[in-house]
């Protein structure tokens, strides 16, 4: 297969890796704008994830203190109940024209965005990214769409990502934005020789060390995503003689750049960086990069977030599991305190007793022993905790009660409502911003959509001729979690009352509107057509046409012949 051609504006290597470098150059600009943040996430993230060492500290010398989960179960909480918002209706997003005389058009538009989605399992990258989102203060969807297979949809963790300048608070509006991952020099090799990707095969041959790539962490970007092969898979491309497992970090990014002498636009870049070598450039046709940020909170100043739910709550953590390990401990210490034996020895060196144990003396001097008191006072420490507990639900707006825990046996029943209250508002609000991220990926489906048509249908045959018309219609999109009024329970309720309304001789309401939203409400499950198609309807009204004739004919003849 003859090697990848060289764009018209970088028509040598010198040219190409001349752009590389300027690429590479605006990466470590994003960098140095990250600062520290990095190791701050980490740090988070043992928190949440409950690590043995994330903020135990030495209270008494051999007493090493448990971790206590704080954290963990208020994020958890608000996770499930974002998830619980988006499954409360099989629709996940609700098209809403601009026009209202489009609404049958919009409704096709919602069928087949809807179906899109199913298909493309998008809450299964919800989770990942909503914890990041609460753990990191960000969290990432990356949204690539091959013309076979349509789209597919992972979480990306921020420490991966890179966006220049860190000072404009959208990816739409950035200069340059995109991931890290890792390829084998084999890999890059065959994409070499398929002419997928610029350069000779063998061309690069320094790589990073393997275990870097096979192994990364735990939070490290998905490497099933963005092309990103197992590492357990031939690294060879099936090829026993050409295998070289060193990885490369490679940066995928989109840069906003005028390259060709036309306008500034979207241009979709690969790169080797150590080795400052441009593998592809591609202008991209759509309006922004398919990378989308999903936040608990705006924070208008910058991009990356100067604090989170568990950053906010890092401090409290700490003083959480100290407090409850002092607490143990001195519990201990007042219960089994240490003694100073004097005087003999008892038999098979004995340091510590047993309950119930007898203990048999060596010849010698009477024992005498000294139980040394531990003058610990364990009362005050329920109400430290308490508090603790207290504030941590005022910070992350997420009772103890809310995250599956007992709340305390004073709590009052007035009390009591007014945390759940404002537990609801705090939930509501999260969900609010988290859904910004949602509603922006199906603004860039629907882009795609009207884009590549054609592309769309061979990916998605469910699609109807019906969606391709609609396509084009002024539309914006709410994700029905977002909404109490767009959830079927509240659908079902309105179009009742209206269907009341409609019973009135006068009234203009359309009662097969109506029905048609009673029913999508009901979130039928079956494999049936519901509806009748426009022939069948035609045909089913001609023959009702047809009987009420032959009735009225037949009662004329009964009233001819009497």
């Amino acid at each position: 297969m003859p090697l990848k051609k060289l764009p018209p504006f970088a028509n040598t290597n010198a040219k190409l890796n001349s752009l590389a470098s300027d690429f590479i150059l605006e990466i470590e600009g994003g960098e140095v704008a990250k600062g520290q943040i990095n190791s701050r996430w980490t740090r988070l993230e043992s928190i949440y994830r409950n690590q043995p060492d994330a903020t135990g500290t030495t209270v008494i010398e051999d007493f090493p203190a448990e971790h206590i989960p704080l954290v963990q179960p208020k994020i958890d909480r608000i996770i499930d109940s974002y998830i619980g918002a988006l499954r409360q209706s099989k629709s996940m997003v609700t098209v809403i024209p601009m026009d209202t005389a489009q609404r049958e058009a919009a409704n096709e538009l919602q069928r087949g965005l809807n179906a899109i989605a199913e298909v493309c399992k998008i809450p299964r990258a919800v989770r990942k990214v909503t914890q990041d989102s609460c753990v990191a203060g960000i969290g990432f969807y990356y949204a690539p769409f091959d013309p076979k297979e349509g789209f597919s949809f992972h979480s990306i963790h921020p420490n991966d990502i890179i966006i220049t300048p860190a000072s404009y608070v959208e990816i739409k509006n950035a200069i340059l934005v995109g991931p890290r991952y890792y390829r084998t020099i084999s890999e890059i090799n065959e994409k070499q020789e398929n002419g997928e990707y610029f350069g000779k095969p063998g061309s690069i041959t320094a790589g990073d060390s393997p275990d870097e790539y096979a192994s990364g962490r735990d939070t490290n970007f998905d490497k099933t995503s963005a092309e990103v092969t197992s590492t357990s898979s031939n690294q060879s491309g099936g090829k026993e003689n050409d295998s070289d497992p060193r990885g490369v970090e490679v940066r995928l990014g989109w840069w906003y750049k005028n390259l060709d002498n036309t306008e500034c636009k979207w241009w979709q870049v690969l790169v080797a960086v150590k080795q400052q070598v441009m593998l592809d450039i591609e202008p991209w046709p759509y309006s922004r990069p398919p990378l989308f940020d999903q936040r608990a909170w705006d924070e208008p100043i910058k991009f990356w977030p100067a604090t989170s739910i568990a950053q906010s709550l890092q401090g409290l953590q700490i003083k959480y599991t100290e407090a409850i390990n002092l607490f143990m401990a001195g519990s201990w210490y007042a219960a089994i305190p240490p003694t100073i034996i004097t005087g003999g020895q008892l038999e098979k060196g004995v340091t510590q007793f047993k309950v119930g144990g007898i203990y048999q003396q060596k010849q010698g001097p009477p024992i005498q022993a000294q139980v040394i008191p531990c003058a610990f006072n364990g009362d005050t420490f329920p109400s430290i905790i308490n508090k603790i507990e207290q504030i941590a639900d005022a910070v992350s707006g997420v009772s103890a009660n809310g995250s599956g825990q007992a709340l305390p046996g004073d709590t009052t029943a007035t009390e009591a409502t007014i945390l759940a209250g404002n537990q609801d508002a705090r939930l509501k609000a999260y969900i609010n911003h988290f859904c910004y991220a949602l509603e922006e990926i199906f603004e860039y489906i629907y882009e795609v959509c009207k884009v590549h048509p054609a592309t769309m249908r061979n990916a998605y045959p469910f699609l109807t001729d019906k969606f391709f018309e609609a396509l084009g219609t002024p539309v914006r999109f709410e994700v029905t979690g977002k909404n109490p009024a767009n959830l079927p329970q509240q659908l079902l309720q309105n179009a009742e009352l209206a269907m009341t309304l409609a019973q009135d001789p006068e009234s203009r309401i359309k009662k097969d509107v109506l029905t048609k939203i009673l029913i999508d409400a009901s979130n039928f499950n079956s494999n049936e057509t519901l509806y009748y198609s426009d022939e069948e309807w035609q045909q089913k009204q001609e023959q009702a046409q047809q009987m009420m004739q032959m009735q009225a004919m037949a009662a004329g003849q009964e009233g001819g012949g009497q």
